[in-house]
């Protein structure tokens, strides 16, 4: 197991991440945004809103412009990009929950009337012209139950358990066949659960296949169509553990004793996580591996009281941290391969991530939202490690501002791409290595 004390101070030589932030067209009736699903491909969905009217819209964006707004309903809460560009999202209307799907055009090409009793109705995921979505048990209450919303335009709940059900993730399996995964009740203990959309039989526990003693919880689906799961050995120890459901693989690790929050990448399956010991004067500490191997652990300092991660493709780790004395919000980059974390507003162009709120979802690729204290979300869209001004492309514009900045480099994002201070060779090499990415 790799140990280390995390320095705060900015650092050289510490990975080649950056990043630009990219405002979102915002509607005039509807100036404020959050951001609901990133892609790789800078395709972002999510809602528009209005804290003064109330109603929003879902909303999709294309590299930043507003390319649709759902207007059809009284209010659209948000949307999610699923397969060949197929948009799903959930309403109010009329008084009741829709569940839809809408393409780039603004055609809905499917429509539910999801049953909202007792209580308000969120969208999961959509697949194949079917969705997943759940029924919360209303103010106050743990309850909840999962929908599936047929291609016949029916409505039906999915079985399973003896209490609360709650789908978290739609997906496919390796043989390709469409899933959603969750959690649900059993016998006063939470286990992670498989349901097929095809088979109309309940949902399966596999609480017991993962090695779980007491609960399980559900961290998600990654595209080859891999289960990852948080399980627990007793109150104070936690173990990731990976199901294949086609192979029947099964792998557990790491075991962390402090397990709080993980989080993996869905296309590398690489985890990351935040974790504290259960003593009380212990310090958070963030980790990253792969399943079944040793977990590399930075420890943070000790004015940090609680933090979130995500991970990206590359194995860089972003950071949201609250810290004493005022609990002020903070963001780090830990770059893949380095054992020291800087501050992210070092790797940005531009000056958002100064009043960063809270960040997330990422993309697989590491495009991130980032919410701001002014209530709107912007777009934290990575770079390629050789884009010397930030405009997104590597070319001559570039190698001219390296040359102009030959020597000595005391800024934060620019011209010195390998971030050890100084503007040379090394950097025209990594440039090169990266043209017209």
């Amino acid at each position: 197991m790799i140990l280390a004390t995390v320095s705060l101070a900015v650092s050289c030589l510490l990975g080649t991440d950056r990043y630009a932030i990219v405002e979102l067209e915002a509607h005039p009736d509807f100036p404020r945004v959050s951001i609901s699903s990133v892609s790789d491909d800078l395709r972002v969905s999510g809602s528009l809103f209005n804290t003064s009217t109330g109603p929003t819209r879902a909303a999709t964006w294309r590299a930043g412009e507003l390319v649709l707004d759902v207007s059809t309903y009284s209010s659209s809460r948000g949307m999610s990009l699923g397969e060949n560009d197929a948009l799903w999202g959930d309403a109010e209307h009329g008084g009741g929950s829709r569940a839809f799907r809408i393409n780039f055009e603004g055609t809905i090409t499917d429509h539910w009337v999801v049953p909202s009793t007792p209580a308000w109705t969120s969208f999961v995921g959509g697949i194949d012209g079917q969705a997943v979505v759940r029924n919360s048990g209303g103010h106050g209450s743990s309850v909840w139950t999962g929908r599936h919303c047929r291609e016949d335009g029916s409505v039906v709940t999915i079985e399973g358990g003896d209490g609360s059900l709650f789908p978290e993730v739609v997906g496919r399996l390796s043989d390709g066949s469409p899933v959603a995964c969750g959690i649900m009740e059993v016998a006063q203990q939470y286990h992670a659960f498989l349901w097929y959309f095809n088979d109309g039989l309940p949902a399966i526990d596999i609480h017991d296949t993962l090695g779980a003693v007491n609960s399980s919880s559900l961290l998600g689906l990654t595209t080859d169509g891999v289960i990852y799961a948080a399980t627990a050995k007793s109150l104070s120890e936690w173990t990731v553990a990976t199901y294949d459901p086609i192979s029947g693989e099964v792998v557990n690790g790491p075991a962390v004793s402090w397990l709080n929050e993980t989080t993996f990448n869905i296309e590398t399956g690489q985890l990351a996580g935040i974790g504290r010991d259960f003593q009380a004067d212990a310090m958070f500490s963030v980790w990253r591996g792969m399943p079944g191997g040793e977990p590399e652990i930075l420890i943070l300092p000790e004015e940090v009281q609680l933090a979130t991660a995500e991970i990206d493709s590359s194995g860089a780790v972003i950071l949201m941290t609250l810290e004493l004395p005022n609990y002020d919000s903070k963001m780090y980059l830990w770059p893949a391969g380095t054992s020291e974390i800087v501050p992210l507003e070092d790797r940005v162009f531009g000056s958002y991530l100064d009043v960063a709120s809270s960040f997330g979802p990422m993309s697989p690729g590491g495009h991130m939202a980032v919410s701001t204290l002014g209530g709107s979300d912007v777009m934290a869209v990575k770079l390629s490690p050789g884009d010397a001004n930030g405009d997104g492309d590597v070319g001559v514009d570039d190698l001219l501002l390296i040359l102009e900045s030959w020597g000595p480099w005391t800024g934060s994002c620019g011209p010195d791409l390998d971030f050890d201070g100084t503007v040379d060779v090394d950097d025209v090499l990594l440039l090169l290595s990266e043209w017209s990415s």
